[in-house]
């Protein structure tokens, strides 16, 4: 999700393509500064409610969901060119599936007490490594790609991502004797 994060940031030159958004920089700037303000109202109700969807449905299927749409959303900046509405929905659709991954009590239900603090540091290292191998490397290499393709990889390696966490996460064990009752 990091290397998502950090191909996201990147968006100045999708917005500057002359075959999709065709905006000059200063432009470009500030759809990226509006793109800002209107993500703040979806993440902030998804961040309350992604708590109790984890809890009602399950770790997996919000987390499986969460990625497998994120991929899909991806390819709605390239196809949502050049409206500027249309833009800020995919922005929104996107950070509304993102919003619950951020959330996830993954390290409360799995780390001892004693280990949370060393996990959530092991967590942003492993963010920040993520974002320099997006700018560094997988942007380096699609960045003059159609921007069709180049989003519409990263989308696939989320979806991708998303099917294989169907066999990694489990449930906690006091999930499943809840589920029972």
């Amino acid at each position: 999700m990091t290397v998502v994060e950090g191909y996201m940031s990147l968006l100045q030159p999708l917005l500057t393509n002359k075959d999709f958004y065709n905006l000059s920089t200063d432009e470009a700037t500030n759809w990226q500064s509006d793109e800002k303000y209107v993500i703040i109202g979806p993440g902030m109700v998804m961040l309350v409610a992604s708590g109790y969807l984890y809890d009602i449905y399950g770790r997996k299927i919000i987390l499986f969901i969460s990625f497998f749409f994120c991929g899909v959303s991806m390819i709605g900046y390239p196809l949502s060119a050049p409206s500027k509405t249309w833009f800020l929905v995919s922005t929104c659709f996107f950070f509304t599936f993102m919003s619950p991954i951020g959330d996830n009590p993954l390290i409360m239900d799995y780390v001892c007490k004693e280990s949370r603090g060393r996990a959530i540091s092991i967590g942003i290292m492993g963010v920040s490594l993520g974002i320099v191998l997006s700018l560094n490397v997988i942007f380096k290499y699609t960045v003059e790609i159609n921007p069709l393709i180049s989003w519409g990889i990263m989308g696939v390696i989320l979806c991708a991502f998303a099917i294989s966490l169907l066999f990694i996460v489990q449930e906690p064990k006091n999930f499943k004797e809840n589920e029972r009752r």
